[in-house]
């Protein structure tokens, strides 16, 4: 089996900081400078201004560049390394690995297998970086999605509820529920090396349960409660909505128990006038809510690495990042169209 490396020359990449002081030097001296002046402006020793004077005057300005050092080339041919995608497309348990992800040593396995030519997980992790991959978490989505279904909903059903929305003079309002628990919501955060930062909080899971609506024009209205929202605190939000919104609502929303029980459709049946109409978002695909991307704003922003010691704390925290947001209609307009809405 081939080795996986050989060396070549690498390009220049510019000039490193020590190879323009070296030039420096050079064109002091050149300008009339002592060496000890010119040590004392760079802030070296007189020795070292000596040996680069010394080196420029016999080999020119080149003797002061900064040696190449060689690197590493992949003995990949180039049809070779444009193959490499193609092949990891087909998936890890194409190549009889469990589990569908992607590591340095079953890469490395992959090429050995398919090329004859070994790679080390260090090597592998470069050139997939030559390719413009990384390294990342999975999306998880549910086996049970019906991608085709999910398609024709975006690109059929949505355009012609928006336009039933515009025609009947409704708001369109996208609903959803969330939890929100008193300990933080860890992200990273700079710290020194070998620092580790802790975040301390109640191992509870008590929470809020927090429901809420996300206008197109941007608007955003939200409850929340100590227990379970169940039917009953979702039709008490609609209610709010209907209180607060003037005239025809669309309402767009998951088909979660919550919103097909027989205590939720005998409040909808109330309504004959068919002031709130609504319509399901097909099933398993909460990217399409826009209320799901406002929670992980709150969640992942706004709230995250915060610690609350009671839930009272953690409405006062929720309320106050809710209204700032509430402020910003232009990033929640955003959100809307992240979603694939428009």
């Amino acid at each position: 089996m081939v080795s996986q490396l050989q060396s070549r020359p690498r390009s220049r990449q510019g000039t490193t900081w020590e190879e323009g002081r070296r030039l420096r030097a050079w064109v002091l001296h050149r300008q009339g400078w002592t060496n000890i002046d010119i040590a004392k402006a760079l802030g070296v020793s007189r020795a070292a201004v000596g040996q680069w004077v010394r080196g420029a005057e016999s080999g020119g300005k080149a003797a002061l560049q900064a040696k190449l050092r060689p690197g590493p080339t992949s003995l990949l041919s180039d049809s070779q390394v444009k193959q490499l995608p193609e092949l990891l497309a087909q998936g890890p348990e194409a190549f009889g690995f469990v589990g569908a992800f992607w590591t340095g040593a079953r890469i490395a396995r992959v090429i050995a297998d398919e090329f004859g030519i070994a790679y080390s997980p260090r090597h592998v992790r470069r050139l997939l970086h030559s390719l413009d991959w990384s390294y990342h978490k999975p999306l998880v989505r549910a086996s049970q999605r019906d991608e085709a279904a999910i398609e024709r909903w975006l690109h059929e059903t949505w355009p012609t509820l928006r336009k039933r929305a515009e025609n009947e003079a409704r708001t369109i309002i996208f609903l959803d529920e969330s939890a929100f628990y008193m300990g933080p919501m860890v992200t990273k955060t700079w710290a020194p090396v070998g620092e580790v930062i802790e975040l301390e909080g109640p191992l509870s899971r008590d929470h809020l349960s927090v429901i809420g609506g996300l206008t197109w024009d941007g608007s955003l209205y939200m409850q929340a409660q100590p227990t379970s929202l169940g039917s009953a605190g979702v039709i008490r939000f609609l209610r709010h909505l209907l209180q607060h919104i003037p005239g025809r609502i669309l309402l767009l929303w998951d088909g979660a128990r919550i919103h097909t029980s027989d205590e939720m459709r005998e409040f909808l049946a109330l309504d004959t006038v068919e002031r709130l109409v609504h319509e399901h978002f097909p099933a398993y695909a909460p990217e399409l809510d826009p209320q799901e991307y406002v929670w992980r704003q709150l969640k992942h922003v706004d709230l995250r690495n915060l610690t609350s010691y009671s839930l009272d704390e953690l409405w006062v925290r929720m309320r106050a990042a809710t209204k700032r947001l509430r402020s910003r209609v232009g990033l929640l307009k955003n959100l809307i169209e992240h979603a694939g809405l428009k």
